[in-house]
This record gives structure tokens, sequence and C-alpha cells, in this order.
């Protein structure tokens, strides 16, 4: 992620913070309740931590330094959700990892973790993989909701240094030629994004998205994240938690 992270920062010409966080979670949850022993195992855990923690330090500085990239880190403690949304109110953007289901339970946040923190944001989350990657082939999936919607138009504003090759696929009730969403959409994606494709898939995101973004072979997708449940109980994040956990897909989320 590190790698990816500078890479566009210097694409964008921007200016790179870094925060690497020591995860206390789970030791300050347990440690009042369980035995000396498990306290022992905690704080090993976390000088394994606190080393990682100065390992990304180091090569976050380094390749800055490489790419002539302006940057500078922070070492924190504590829940990262609430450092990283804390953060981000001053960045325009935050970049964040998931390394995936077979991950140890401390090599990073969870999915849930990462869609809990997009909606905590107020401003896009772009969520990197544990490969650095290219992204130049950006699907922007639009359902016709409001999360949706701020997702794409966020993107836009960030479209000159991410991604090559953009398609704007509208899903479910947005796929109808005739339906306003449609057309408001793509006028205001043609409008933003040079050389963009459209396309329809109708049917249920959940079931045909990812197989959409496969077969395009996409590097990116763009995804809005509902910030509750929706009325008939579908739960938030729902799509973008299964992205992460059953593909390999980079993600700008937004909610």
């Amino acid at each position: 992620m590190i790698q990816s992270a500078v890479e566009l920062a210097s694409n964008a010409n921007a200016r790179l913070r870094g925060v690497t966080i020591v995860d206390t979670r789970r030791f300050l949850e347990k440690a009042s309740m369980e035995s000396s022993g498990y306290a022992g195992v905690e704080a090993t855990r976390l000088t394994l931590a606190k080393r990682r923690q100065m390992e990304s330090r180091d090569e976050l500085l380094r390749l800055c330094r490489s790419r002539a990239v302006r940057c500078d880190v922070r070492d924190e403690r504590g829940d990262p959700l609430d450092l990283l949304a804390d953060e981000a109110k001053y960045h325009d953007l935050t970049i964040a990892s998931y390394a995936g289901k077979e991950g140890r339970h401390d090599a990073g946040l969870s999915a849930q973790d990462l869609i809990e923190l997009a909606q905590r944001l107020v401003q896009p989350l772009l969520i990197l993989r544990r490969r650095p990657a290219r992204l130049d082939r950006v699907l922007l999936v639009y359902d016709g909701s409001g999360a949706s919607s701020r997702a794409i138009r966020s993107f836009a504003a960030h479209s000159s240094f991410l991604g090559r090759q953009y398609r704007l696929i509208c899903v479910g009730e947005a796929a109808d030629s005739q339906s306003g969403a449609y057309r408001e959409m793509t006028e205001y994606c043609h409008s933003r994004i040079a050389s963009l494709e459209t396309g329809r898939l109708p049917g249920s995101p959940l079931k045909t998205v990812t197989k959409y973004a496969q077969k395009w072979e996409a590097d990116l997708l763009v995804l809005g994240i509902a910030r509750s449940a929706n009325w008939w109980g579908s739960p938030y994040g729902q799509l973008a938690s299964d992205v992460l956990q059953q593909t390999e897909f980079p993600i700008y989320a937004f909610a």
C-alpha cells in the first residue's frame, strides 16, 4: 500500500501524511478481565506492532525521498477508527489497506472496520490491497442512491490522477435508460470525465457488479456506502464488504 500511496501523491503533486497506528482495542477491551498470562501475550503483541510501526515509517520516508514527495509521519496508539476519522478531517483523501481474511488478526483493519471508517469520514476513502497495483481501469458503480451519486461526484474531482480508462455502469433501477437517474448521471459524468464509457446492468447489484468488474478487468471500483440500513433492512455497505472479502479489487468509497 505504501508504494501505491507514494506513487499517487507523486502523480497528484500532493503532500502526503503517513499515520502509523498501534491498535490497542483488543488489549484495552480484555486486559482488565483476562489473566496476567494473557496480558503478557498482548504486551508482546503490542511490542511487535510497535516494531512494524517503525518499519512502516521508515519505508514511507524512504519512498517519499526517492520520489521527491513532500511528507511527514505521525505515530499513534489507540483505536484506529477514532484516530483516522479525526485525522481525515484535514485532508482531501484517506488511503487505507485491506489485507484480506487470510491476514493475521493484527495485520490491519477488517472489512467491517473499513466500511465503518468510510461512514465516519467527511472525505473519500481509497482502500488498497496487499499488492501494489496500477489503478488504470476504473469502474464507477451507480445504483441511483445518494451514496453512489456522492461517491462518483467525489471521484470526478480526483480523476486527474486516478485512472486512465473509465466506465460508468448503472445498475438496478438506475439501469433503465428512460429513467431520470440514468440520464442525469451519464450526462454529469460525460461532462466531468474524458473518454468515459457507459453501460447498464439490470438486476441486483450484489449479484451482478462483482462478476461484471471481473469480466471488464477493472483495477478500481467506485462505490457509495450508505450511512444507515435502508427501510427494508438491507445492510449498509454490503456491496463494498462483499467486494473486499471476495475479490482483490481496490475501492474508492464515499458515504
